[in-house]
Order: C-alpha cells, then sequence, then structure tokens
C-alpha cells in the first residue's frame, strides 16, 4: 500500500500521517494465511506474508470466502475449515480485545457462541438429508439464530466487532442454503443484499472507531515532553549536616534523571552521575516504548484491519453473485 494511496468503496485503509510510522506492504493470492513481519525489513515497514492461518482474521476471511465455493457444491467442512466455529468466535473476542479498553462480556460471549455454534451445526447437517420440510426448517433455524447473534452484537460497540463480523458471516451462509439446498435464489439475492447493505456500514464504523482509538495511543506516546534535571543524594557522613536550617546538607552528590511523557504518564530514567548517561538512558528507553507502540499498530493493521478488508470484500462478492445468478 503506497503512503498516497487512497480507500476505495467500502474498504477502509490504515494510512500513516507521521514520516516515521510503517507502511504496510501486502498482497493476497488465497484464503490460507496470516501476516507476520519481515524481521529483515528496514525500520519504517513491514512485509505481509503468505502462512498457515492462525490468527482471528485469517480464519475469518477463510471461514467468509468459503461461501460461494460452497454454492457450487464444495462440502460445508471443507469451505469453512478444520477450525471449530466456537473457536473463531473465541479468537474474535480476543483478537479484538487487544486493542480495545472495553471487554465483551462473558455471558454476551456464551449467548453468541451458542447461537453461532448452532447455526453452522444446522448448516453442517443439510449434506446428509433428503426431506425437503426438513431441509428448509433447518436454514431457517440457522437464519434466526443468525439474525439473533447479530441483533445482540450490534448492540454492544467495538469489544464486539470480531464476533459480529462472525455472525454476519454466518448469515450469509444461511442465505447461500437458501439458494443451494431449497431453490430460493430470489430470497438470497434480496436477503444478501440488505444483509450487506446494513452491515457492512456498521461493521466499518467499529473498525473505524478501533483504528482511531489505536492512533490516539500512538500519536500521544510519540509526541513526549521530555525534561533532564538532577537531584542531591543523601550526605556523604552524618557529620556533614549543617546546622543553619533543617534539610541543608554539605557534600551531596548529584544525581541525573531524564524525565518524558508516555501516553500522559510521567516516566522517569535516573541515578547517573553523567547528565549525558541520564539522557542517553532515557532517549533509549523512550525509542523503546515508541517501537513498542508502532509494534502495537503493526499488530493491529495486520491481524485485524486487512483481513476485515477482505472479509468485507467477500460479503460484497456473495450479494454481487446472487445479483447475476438470481432470476
Amino acid at each position: 500500500m503506497g503512503r498516497g494511496q487512497q480507500p476505495t468503496a467500502e474498504t477502509l485503509i490504515f494510512l500513516s500521517e507521521h514520516p516515521d510510522d510503517p507502511v504496510v506492504i501486502h498482497s493476497f493470492d488465497k484464503p490460507d494465511w496470516s501476516i507476520k513481519g519481515d524481521d529483515e525489513a528496514d525500520e519504517g515497514s513491514v512485509t505481509v506474508f503468505l502462512v498457515e492461518p492462525i490468527s482471528w482474521g485469517a480464519i475469518g476471511w477463510a471461514v467468509v470466502s468459503g461461501i460461494l465455493a460452497w454454492i457450487g457444491g464444495q462440502a460445508f467442512q471443507a469451505a469453512i475449515g478444520k477450525k471449530p466455529i466456537e473457536d473463531l468466535i473465541r479468537l474474535a473476542v480476543e483478537a479484538i480485545q487487544a486493542f480495545v479498553s472495553q471487554r465483551l462480556d462473558q455471558e454476551t460471549i456464551d449467548v453468541v457462541t451458542g447461537h453461532v455454534n448452532a447455526g453452522f451445526t444446522h448448516l453442517i447437517d443439510l449434506e446428509t438429508m433428503d426431506d425437503a420440510a426438513v431441509i428448509k426448517a433447518k436454514i431457517v433455524a440457522a437464519d434466526e439464530r443468525a439474525l439473533d447473534a447479530i441483533k445482540i452484537l450490534e448492540k454492544k460497540g467495538t469489544p464486539a466487532f470480531g464476533a459480529y463480523t462472525a455472525a454476519v458471516t454466518l448469515r450469509l451462509f444461511c442465505l447461500a442454503a437458501y439458494s443451494r439446498f431449497a431453490n430460493q435464489r430470489g430470497l438470497a439475492k434480496v436477503g444478501s443484499r440488505k444483509t450487506v447493505e446494513e452491515s457492512l456500514p456498521h461493521a466499518s464504523k467499529l473498525l473505524a472507531e478501533i483504528v482511531d482509538a489505536a492512533d490516539r495511543k500512538i500519536t500521544s506516546v510519540t509526541k513526549v515532553e521530555v525534561s533532564s534535571y538532577r537531584t542531591a543524594a543523601a550526605p556523604l557522613d552524618a557529620g556533614d549536616a549543617r546546622p543553619d536550617g533543617p534539610g541543608d546538607r554539605i557534600g551531596r552528590e548529584l544525581w541525573y534523571r531524564y524525565e518524558f511523557k508516555d501516553n500522559g504518564r510521567a516516566v522517569s530514567v535516573g541515578g547517573f552521575v553523567l547528565a549525558e548517561d541520564a539522557s542517553r538512558a532515557g532517549a533509549k528507553d523512550r525509542a523503546a516504548r515508541i517501537n513498542g507502540h508502532k509494534k502495537y499498530r503493526q499488530d493491529l493493521q495486520a491481524n485485524v484491519v486487512l483481513p476485515s478488508q477482505k472479509t468485507f470484500d467477500e460479503w460484497q462478492k456473495v450479494a454481487a453473485y446472487f445479483e447475476k445468478a438470481a432470476p
């Protein structure tokens, strides 16, 4: 992604406004991926590789990208991968909680996990059934579970972002099931368009809020306030106390400290005889903190932002497929 590249369609781009902030270069060619940094990369950049999926974002994209393959006749388990759906919800919650201050309450997690897991289970069963009435009942039950999960999560804000995307993906799978098993392409067309039109703006808004919160954190730590000062140590000898005032001492040593502010909180590095040593140690600590926040930002980009963009793209592909295929 070039530094000047602009967002397109409904996607969000994590642009860098500061010359020292990282630029992320990415490419994708299949849903089997996750992202890691290149240790050989120059400072201010990170390279993205396609490897075995391990992150929530990678798994989520792999699942949603399996919808069209499933419609085309692929087995359901092959379309969604090997990891259990309840693990996907757990990973989604954990991934987002790493980047937001609030936490999704356990009761909501349990209820939503139950809805999504049951919904996917209903869809898995379809491939072993012949009774049209039972098939339709299974799809309806799964769809109701998806809609219940979406309804709960859309009220929970940014901590629910990952689980919300999983619930929307389940809804689109249900609509795909109407098309593949119940011969209701018209319902799939209308439902998928409505789902994407309603869910995409909400999901994009939540993602933007997560990115904005991370941006504020980065900005506050890179604009540190620095001051070097000195403090007096205890007297060298007890007999050095002056008689003309409490607290005055002779023979005191001067110890230098270096202070800066990280995210509004004072941090000091001290205990040095020379001001240069204090300054050097303080600058090293400050740089380590700034690099830590840069890594935080890169992790957010790799594990949440980029895979979320790909998931949003897949949502739109599903809706576009039914627009073209439905009568």
